[in-house]
């Protein structure tokens, strides 16, 4: 468990939890009181949570609707979580960093957390794609840059030119896209 409220006993007890395996795939559960549980075991990039870098993994639960799951910026996994009924706090548990709501769970999360942040509303993908920049230049989400960055393009004659103005990013660039 790197963070989450229910007792990790079972997938079926009420709460919710965000983790991992030994393999380093991120792994959430979500249970309302009054729904079935939903599982996400994201494999397709392969080891993501202990290949030796750092990881910015965001997952936002629109109660009744989707599930987001973001891994370094970009949305990697989307399902439904419908119906939100119910309550998603579970008795006797705790929100824990490193363990499950029981603060008992057999395995401790053997890993680094940074910038750490939970919103009582749905992050849009934009959003989090900024959060995961200011991150790259080192900035906090509590303290981001003053001017967001703007790029202009113009496309002429099969040439695509962009225009950059903004401090605080860096930019990449490809000469192939």
């Amino acid at each position: 468990s790197v963070v989450g409220n229910k007792d990790w006993d079972s997938g079926g007890n009420t709460g919710w939890l965000i983790g991992t395996q030994g393999d380093g795939r991120i792994e959430w559960n979500y249970k309302r009181s009054d729904a079935t549980r939903k599982d996400l075991d994201y494999t397709a990039a392969g080891p993501v949570l202990n290949n030796g870098r750092w990881a910015h993994v965001v997952v936002v639960w629109k109660i009744n609707g989707d599930a987001e799951t973001y891994l370094d910026g970009f949305k990697v996994n989307t399902q439904s979580i419908a119906p939100g009924t119910g309550d998603i706090y579970a008795d006797g548990t705790s929100l824990n960093l490193g363990q499950d709501g029981t603060g008992s769970y057999g395995s401790d999360w053997d890993g680094l957390l940074d910038d750490v942040a939970f919103w009582d509303r749905a992050l849009t993908a934009d959003e989090v794609l900024t959060l995961y920049g200011y991150g790259l230049q080192g900035n906090s989400f509590l303290n981001p840059p003053t001017t967001p960055p703007t790029i202009t393009y113009t496309v002429a004659s099969g040439q695509l030119t962009m225009n950059w103005l903004g401090t605080g990013f860096t930019l990449q660039e490809n000469a192939n896209l």
